[in-house]
């Protein structure tokens, strides 16, 4: 008789979790900047605890573009919630940036309460921002090796 009560009170308390959606752990995006519909292109990459999620869009209207979506199997150790912790502590610099209408990437990470900047090539009255440190550079690297192209027109 316990052991079918202590099921299903495991049961119950286990049914939020699995309903549960993974937190993004970190997330670069790319976008042209203003151009012709049809020479339009964003790709976003979403790095969880046991996946990739790489996102393209090719074009930006219905008419004419379409959109790519992969997923890649990872597995991060629980080493990676200290980095995350540290990046967060790591300076964020900050640049004057006079684009506009550029291609620009930004890159975020989890942190609390919300989502810390790890990277943003800014543009249109928007600074360059870049956190400096070791375990942002870990961040970087990482993401970088799913999405590797970065528009940085403000590095000095």
């Amino acid at each position: 008789m316990n052991y079918r009560l202590l099921s299903a009170l495991a049961g119950l308390l286990a049914a939020p979790l699995a309903f549960a959606a993974p937190q993004v752990l970190i997330t670069k995006s790319n976008a042209t900047g203003f151009t012709l519909p049809e020479y339009t292109r964003f790709e976003t990459c979403e790095v969880f605890f046991h996946q990739v999620v790489i996102t393209q869009r090719f074009g930006s209207s219905e008419e004419l573009g379409f959109t790519k979506r992969e997923v890649r199997p990872i597995r991060l150790d629980k080493g990676f919630e200290k980095v995350l912790e540290t990046a967060a502590t790591e300076e964020l610099v900050k640049n004057d940036n006079f684009l506009c209408d550029a291609p620009s990437t930004t890159v975020q990470f989890r942190g609390e309460p919300e989502a810390q900047v790890l990277f943003a090539s800014g543009g249109c009255g928007s600074p360059r921002l870049e956190r400096q440190g070791p375990a942002a550079r870990m961040l970087r690297e990482l993401i970088d090796q799913y999405c590797p192209v970065t528009n940085d027109y403000g590095r000095r």
